[in-house]
């Protein structure tokens, strides 16, 4: 699964896959989206958590010196190997995610090189992670792994009744995606729980924008409303989703939850959804 601001591409060719004569033996997600936000959030989380508790943060976030993920291993490997690690598994799993796609859509009893390639990453993923969470005790990975899992199946369910474009099933993949800042950031040292899920909170918030905006665009290229009042009613739901997005980061700045700059980078797309209900495609 993933963020699905391009699912209408994606899945269009997904099908066409479906009536080739040869299945491709080793494929990678196609969405750059989905690559640039994974990566984004995994990047974060990692850089976060190396350098220790924010400036901006106040005592609630900032966690309790010899507390949390920092303290479970006493390794002079473990700054660099345990978020190597990690992102190895991410990864395997992000590509993952393709084959399998692709593996249980086709109606066609060739697809044993999409299922290699799903063993194959699936190998790489529970040996990365397994390593370590073992090897540095990070048994909190676990539970972002029983996280990661739950989307999928909410996603798998919806794909079975046709509903893999909705709303619902691109956010889900966001909120799948956007795991990645809470786990790199405890495995890289973080101490913070709440600063943990405010990184995800964000990242979801921030992505999540796409969703309706990119709604919007198809729908004014399908109706190509003529009136103000025809474009205002299709941006409706985009508007109203980065009123509460900006509100929702006014709240964290002012808690000390994100820094200022968090805030910020919520407007230009708050400016980008005006901009697209008054330009019609």
């Amino acid at each position: 699964m993933s963020s699905r601001g391009a699912n209408e591409f994606k899945h269009s060719a997904s099908a066409g896959a479906a009536g080739n004569h040869k299945v491709p033996g080793w494929v990678w997600p196609r969405e750059h989206g989905a690559w640039v936000m994974f990566s984004v959030a995994f990047v974060t989380g990692v850089a976060v958590g190396i350098a220790g508790p924010p400036t901006w943060a106040g005592p609630h976030v900032s966690g309790a010196p010899g507390t949390g993920a920092a303290t479970m291993a006493a390794s002079s490997l473990r700054p660099w190997l345990a978020p190597a690690l990690l992102g190895i598994a991410l990864y395997a799993l992000f590509i993952l995610r393709e084959p399998l796609d692709q593996a249980t859509r086709l109606k066609r009893r060739d697809t044993g090189p999409l299922w290699r390639q799903v063993a194959i990453l699936a190998a790489v993923a529970i040996v990365a992670g397994g390593a370590d969470v073992l090897l540095f005790r990070l048994w909190f990975l676990l539970l972002f792994s029983a996280l990661a899992v739950l989307p999928a199946a909410v996603y798998l369910e919806l794909r079975r009744r046709h509903l893999e474009h909705s709303a619902t099933a691109e956010l889900l993949g966001l909120a799948q995606l956007a795991l990645a800042a809470p786990a790199a950031y405890l495995t890289a040292g973080g101490q913070s729980a709440v600063l943990a899920f405010w990184l995800w909170a964000a990242l979801v918030a921030f992505y999540g924008g796409g969703v309706p905006y990119v709604k919007m665009k198809v729908r004014q290229a399908q109706t190509r409303p003529a009136t103000w009042q025809g474009r205002l009613s299709l941006g409706v739901p985009s508007l109203v989703y980065q009123v509460a997005a900006l509100a929702l980061a006014a709240l964290a700045w002012a808690s000390g939850l994100l820094p200022g700059l968090a805030f910020w980078g919520f407007c230009p797309n708050a400016v980008k959804a005006v901009v697209g209900v008054c330009t019609v495609p």
